[in-house]
């Protein structure tokens, strides 16, 4: 949990409250309802969708091996290489027909993937390449793209109604070249989806250049995540951003 709205998921605090307890997991809890007489005190449940949707988790890397949500990178003599991991979970207990994974690059002024709060990025990476989460490549039944000029809102609509056009454009993308420096996110479609509960994992590789002026950069990246089955849509989540500094 946290009461920052700059994302820096610090302070949080255990949920021990009996009543939270007693609870399913698909409830969210609604302190001090706006227009109701009662104080904070009261607690109201009412239920949502998912949460965080497909669970998207995005984890930091310098050697492709040991992640992190925050890696530390001395770029003074030369650029480096960097990883990010890319995972998503089916919650579902029925399968997925397709799956689709955005990712906001970290660029300067960037902002999160669903939202617009700001991701405070200070500079740009080069992306160099997408492949499964071990290092090999990505099925035939995934498909890659790039946008120079995807937003939130436009994310939005692209996870919640893969039918729809966004307003976006996407421009397809071997996952094997690097990318211009003009690209703002990635785009994955996975067009067989997902089985009952089912894992992904993908790798995106990329250079940290070089940083000889002294003072800190860092780079933030983000990600969301949705998925169709036969009854609609997941609602996609949106989790914590995660970077080299």
């Amino acid at each position: 949990a946290s009461d920052d709205p700059t994302q820096q998921y610090t302070n949080g605090g255990e949920a021990t409250n009996w009543w939270l307890n007693v609870l399913p997991a698909d409830w969210a809890i609604i302190d001090a309802i706006p227009g109701q007489s009662y104080g904070a005190t009261f607690r109201q449940g009412y239920p949502v969708d998912n949460g965080l949707g497909m669970n998207p988790l995005k984890l930091a890397s310098t050697d492709g091996t040991d992640y992190a949500l925050t890696q530390a990178v001395d770029t003074s003599s030369a650029p480096k290489t960097g990883y990010y991991s890319l995972d998503i979970t089916n919650p579902e207990s029925t399968n997925l027909e397709e799956v689709r994974v955005i990712d906001m690059l970290p660029t300067l002024g960037d902002v999160m993937a669903l939202s617009d709060n700001a991701k405070k990025s200070t500079v740009a990476l080069q992306v160099d390449g997408m492949t499964l989460a071990d290092g090999s490549a990505l099925p035939s039944s995934c498909e890659l793209y790039y946008s120079e000029d995807a937003t939130p809102a436009t994310n939005r609509i692209e996870l919640t109604d893969f039918s729809a056009l966004s307003g976006a454009t996407w421009i397809p993308w071997d996952g094997m070249s690097s990318l211009p420096p003009t690209a703002k996110a990635v785009k994955l479609v996975k067009t067989d989806g997902l089985l009952a509960t089912e894992s992904f994992g993908m790798r995106m590789q990329v250079t940290l250049p070089q940083n000889d002026g002294g003072s800190t950069l860092v780079a933030w990246n983000t990600m969301s995540a949705g998925g169709k089955h036969a009854g609609g849509y997941i609602v996609p989540g949106e989790p914590h951003k995660s970077g080299f500094y």
